[in-house]
């Protein structure tokens, strides 16, 4: 007989799973649609600031797994002074990698652009300020009748 926590825990894991499946996918697409219509350039762009805030989500994973590990003492002991203080500690360090983050993010939207080689800059006549980035389309021509 299957108990009730590990029919539960194995429909979780089919359910992860299968969300894998998809955003690994949805990635693949997601990558092939930026090349197609930005270009390499700004999918460099994009890739950049992706492992840059991965880079930060993994040290704070860590800063929080620390945390986690000491608390379990801490909670074991019913020290809840020790508690409040790795808590606290814990929001702090997050708090402080989000903002240092922030910050090197925005300081690489601003610094970019003078290391871009396509310039973007919006035209005097009406138009895409970035023609190079733009998808090719035609247009119908009145009066012309398809091949036979």
């Amino acid at each position: 007989m299957v108990s009730k926590r590990i029919s539960s825990s194995l429909k979780l894991m089919f359910i992860q799973f299968f969300f894998n499946i998809i955003f690994t996918l949805l990635g693949l697409i997601k990558i092939r649609m930026f090349l197609l219509t930005y270009g390499s350039e700004i999918n460099g762009v994009y890739q950049l600031l992706s492992q840059l805030s991965s880079y930060f989500l993994i040290v704070d994973f860590g800063f929080s797994n620390l945390y986690l590990f000491k608390m379990y003492k801490s909670i074991d002991e019913n020290d809840d002074l020790l508690t409040c203080k790795l808590f606290n500690g814990c929001k702090k360090d997050t708090n402080i990698t989000m903002l240092i983050m922030f910050v090197i993010m925005i300081m690489i939207s601003f610094l970019f652009p003078s290391f871009s080689k396509v310039s973007c800059q919006i035209p005097p006549h009406s138009g895409h300020p970035c023609p190079q980035l733009m998808v090719p389309t035609t247009t119908a021509h009145s009066g012309l009748s398809p091949p036979s």
